[in-house]
């Protein structure tokens, strides 16, 4: 049996596969929690990535993988703004309930300036988000973080929850804002297991937090790809171009909200 509130969950048995790039962390017996960065689409959102070690052997691999640059799977560096993550839970052995998922912020520092990666939307449809984060919200840094929100920015679980019986899952897609910060942070599942509420953490596959950054109107440097060429680069990287940041972060360019938190995310 699977309770489901406020959207339409992905319910699985375990064992089978599960679709795209998502790796599993077992975190106690009875409990599986998956959790990844969810790559840019490209031409469905613009993509904001900020590189802390520049165009380094690392990056410009990436970059200069296909014709794309890279784009169409773009995990490098830190998102600008606002970064996505898939998130599943799943039952092993016993029925449980997912009762609330919370953000928890474990490191706070000014937002990152250094080289930025961006391209503009080319307006297709992205995949839907059912729950959403602010990094930069009260209580965010404290040990029970912030709670995840819904499209209307109001509590996501109501007083509701996921009942899951064993070897069953259900999927989540968050997006997280930043404005304010460089910010590591994770996810925190609280599920009620045999009539007791837990804490699950969920990370990066490699165990590491996630990470996500505020935008600042003064990168380093910036590539992007144009649509018409540009005369003079100041650096090429496969199909990305390195452009003066002060023209590319005016105010009248056309990605210049990339450069402003107060226009980057949307809000």
């Amino acid at each position: 049996m699977v309770t489901v509130s406020f959207f339409t969950a992905l319910v699985v048995k375990y064992g089978e596969t599960l679709a795209g790039p998502i790796a599993r962390e077992v975190i106690g017996d009875p409990v599986h929690v998956f959790a990844s960065q969810v790559p840019a689409e490209a031409g469905a959102e613009a993509v904001a990535r900020m590189l802390p070690n520049g165009v380094d052997d690392t990056a410009r691999q990436v970059m200069t993988a296909d014709e794309s640059g890279g784009v169409n799977d773009l995990t490098i560096g830190v998102p600008v703004g606002i970064a996505k993550v898939r998130l599943v839970v799943q039952a092993k052995e016993s029925r449980l309930l997912v009762v609330g998922l919370r953000l928890v912020v474990t490191e706070r520092r000014p937002p990152l300036a250094a080289t930025l990666l961006a391209v503009g939307t080319q307006g297709g449809p992205g995949k839907p988000v059912q729950v959403f984060f602010d990094v930069d919200a009260p209580g965010a840094d404290t040990k029970q973080g912030t709670p995840a929100r819904n499209l209307e920015r109001r509590d996501y679980f109501k007083g509701e929850n996921f009942e899951l019986d064993a070897n069953q899952s259900v999927e989540f897609r968050a997006a997280v804002t930043t404005r304010e910060c460089h910010c590591r942070w994770h996810l925190e599942v609280d599920v009620v297991l045999d009539g007791k509420l837990r804490s699950v953490a969920a990370r990066q596959p490699d165990g590491r937090d996630f990470e996500s950054t505020g935008a600042v109107p003064d990168p380093t440097e910036v590539y992007t790809i144009p649509h018409t060429p540009v005369p003079n680069p100041l650096a090429t990287a496969g199909p990305w171009v390195g452009v003066d940041p002060r023209e590319f972060c005016a105010p009248d360019s056309w990605l210049g909200e990339l450069c402003d938190p107060t226009a980057w995310p949307a809000p």
